[in-house]
C-alpha cells in the first residue's frame, strides 16, 4: 500500500480514469492557444478545466468535493462534510417517530399503568426492531409517494405496532436533516467563490442515502438550484 486516500478522492480518480477528451492544460493550468493552432485546436485549447462535484451521501455521513480535470490529471479544489447527517440519522428519526406512534396507540393502557411507555433508551431490543423497520420503510418511501404501512408484532409487552407514514410526512419529520444537507453543499460552493454553476460539468452522487427523492431537489442557494442526480 503506497498511500490511503478518502472515498471521494478515490471516486474522482476512478471518474477521471475513464474520461476521454479532457481539456489540455496550459502553462498556468488553463489552456492557452497559439497562433499556429487550427480553429478546431484553438477551440479545444481554450476550454477551461472540467469541474465536477462529487457527493457521497451514505449511512455514516455526508461528504462533498469539487474536482478539476485536465488531460494531465485532476485536483481537489474544495471539500465540505457533515458527520451528523446520513442514513443513520434518518433511520433514528423514523424509529423515534414510531416510538411516539406506539405510545399514542396504547395511551389509555399507559395512563392507567397497565403498560410501561416504550422508550428508546430503556427498551433497546424493541428499538432495534424499530430501526430495522425504519430502514425498510425509508427505502419503500423512496419509491412510493403513497403511505407505507408499518406493522410489528410483539414489539413491547406483547403489544403490536400498527401505523403508516407517507413520503411527505417523512420529509417534514426530517426537515432539519435536509437543511443540514443544504448547508453542507452550500459550504462547498462558498469555499470556491470563483465557481459558477453554469460552468459546472456534472454532479456525481454516490451512497445509499442519495436515493431519497428529497435529497435530489435540495436548493443550494436562493438564486441557484444544484440538481443532484442519482448515479
Amino acid at each position: 500500500v503506497m498511500a490511503v486516500v478518502n472515498s471521494l478522492t478515490a471516486s474522482a480518480l476512478a471518474y477521471g480514469y475513464f474520461q476521454r477528451n479532457l481539456p489540455t492544460p496550459g502553462p498556468a493550468g488553463i489552456p492557452v492557444p497559439g497562433p499556429q493552432d487550427t480553429a478546431s485546436n484553438q477551440q479545444a485549447l481554450t476550454e477551461r478545466p472540467r469541474q465536477v462535484i462529487f457527493v457521497d451521501f451514505g449511512y455514516g455521513g455526508l461528504r462533498a468535493a469539487l474536482a478539476e480535470y485536465t488531460s494531465a490529471g485532476f485536483r481537489i479544489l474544495s471539500r465540505a462534510g457533515d458527520r451528523h447527517v446520513g442514513g443513520q440519522q434518518f433511520d433514528d428519526r423514523l424509529a423515534k417517530h414510531f416510538v411516539e406512534k406506539f405510545n399514542g396507540q396504547y395511551a389509555k393502557q399507559i395512563s392507567k399503568g397497565q403498560v410501561p411507555p416504550l422508550s428508546a433508551a430503556r427498551h433497546r431490543k424493541a428499538f432495534a426492531k424499530l430501526l430495522t423497520a425504519a430502514e425498510k420503510t425509508k427505502r419503500l418511501l423512496s419509491a412510493n409517494k403513497d403511505s407505507i404501512p408499518v406493522s410489528l408484532e410483539c414489539l413491547h409487552n406483547d403489544l403490536d405496532l400498527s401505523t403508516k407514514i407517507s413520503r411527505q410526512e417523512f420529509e417534514e419529520l426530517c426537515g432539519d436533516l435536509f437543511e443540514r444537507v443544504r448547508g453542507c453543499l452550500s459550504q462547498l460552493l462558498m469555499n470556491t467563490p470563483e465557481l459558477r454553476l453554469e460552468d459546472l460539468h456534472s454532479v456525481e452522487v454516490i451512497g445509499g442515502s442519495s436515493r431519497i427523492p428529497k435529497f435530489k431537489k435540495i436548493p443550494i442557494s436562493q438564486n441557484n438550484i444544484l440538481h443532484l442526480p442519482h448515479v
